[in-house]
């Protein structure tokens, strides 16, 4: 029996897998190239006037599920779409993030936002990127 070869270095689940024997270098073609992944959301930078030392920021990610809460308060306390209030929109979302983790604790939104100097969307850089992986030859 041959050890089994695959395209994807991250584990077996959800893998092709082929034996060795099974190979032709004609057959088969070339892995395809590594593609980055970005991770999901955006990162944002939040500047609190709650004491903190002045040039200290929080960088939270802002993702699907800060999204999603906005899409259910916004109806509710009716703020309007985020289009109509794309401020209070990313001051809300920046706060989730904030509460999600961790750094202002149990912090209600109405206290944040007045404490809340600036929120601002940073540009991903390479950190940022997740794991690439390889994609399976496609089936043939």
């Amino acid at each position: 029996m041959t050890n089994p070869v695959t395209y994807d270095e991250a584990g077996p689940a959800g893998l092709v897998m082929l034996e060795e024997d099974d190979l032709d270098d004609a057959a088969v073609p070339a892995p395809a190239p590594l593609e980055p992944r970005a991770l999901p959301g955006r990162r944002v930078s939040i500047v609190l006037d709650d004491g903190t030392p002045a040039g200290v920021t929080h960088v939270v990610r802002v993702t699907n599920r800060e999204l999603v809460l906005w899409d259910k308060t916004a109806p509710r306390r009716q703020w309007g779409a985020a289009q109509d209030v794309p401020f209070l929109a990313n001051t809300f979302t920046a706060w989730a993030a904030a509460r999600r983790a961790g750094v202002i604790g149990d912090l209600k939104f109405e206290a944040f936002q007045e404490l809340c100097l600036d929120v601002t969307d940073l540009a991903e850089d390479d950190s940022d990127a997740a794991r690439p992986t390889r994609r399976a030859p496609a089936a043939g």
